[in-house]
C-alpha cells in the first residue's frame, strides 16, 4: 500500500508532499521523503556506484526501512517522484507503472490547467484541488 507520494523540483524544494497514514506518521513520512533525496542525489553524481543506468528514468528501490520500501523517479528536468510504500513485497514494474500515470496525469493536469501550474521548478509548494484528486 503506498502511504506517502512526494513531487520535489530540481533544486529539491517539495512541491507536492501527500501522506496517506494517520497524523503521527505524516513528520516520519516527509523525514524519509527528505532522506531520499540524498539518496537520489548519490545515485546521480556516482552513475557507475548504482544499479540501474541514468537513461532508464525510474532508480527503483531508494532504501528499505524497517517498516517501508522507498522508491524514487527522476524527470529530464531533475523533478523527482518519490512513492513510500508498505508492502514489503511490491515488485518494481509495479511501482514504475504507478509512477508513470503520476507523471502522466502531472503532465494532463499542466496542460488542462497552465495558469494553476505554470512551472514545476518554481520555489512554493503546488496548492490545487485537482491534484489532489489523484
Amino acid at each position: 500500500m503506498i502511504v506517502c507520494v512526494a513531487v520535489v523540483g530540481h533544486q529539491n524544494n517539495p512541491l507536492y508532499i501527500q501522506s496517506f497514514t494517520e497524523a503521527d506518521d505524516a513528520l516520519k513520512l516527509h523525514h524519509i521523503v527528505h532522506c531520499s533525496l540524498d539518496v537520489i542525489g548519490e545515485r546521480v553524481n556516482n552513475p557507475k556506484k548504482s544499479g540501474p543506468t541514468l537513461n532508464e528514468t525510474f532508480l527503483g528501490l531508494l532504501y528499505p526501512t524497517e517498516n517501508y520500501k522507498v522508491y524514487g523517479y527522476l524527470t529530464n528536468t531533475k523533478v523527482k517522484f518519490i512513492v513510500v510504500t508498505t508492502d514489503l513485497d511490491v515488485r518494481d514494474a509495479d511501482v514504475r507503472n504507478v509512477i508513470y500515470g503520476i507523471q502522466k496525469e502531472l503532465v494532463q493536469l499542466q496542460q488542462d490547467l497552465k495558469n494553476i501550474i505554470a512551472d514545476l521548478n518554481r520555489p512554493t509548494p503546488i496548492f490545487c484541488c485537482h491534484f489532489q484528486l489523484l
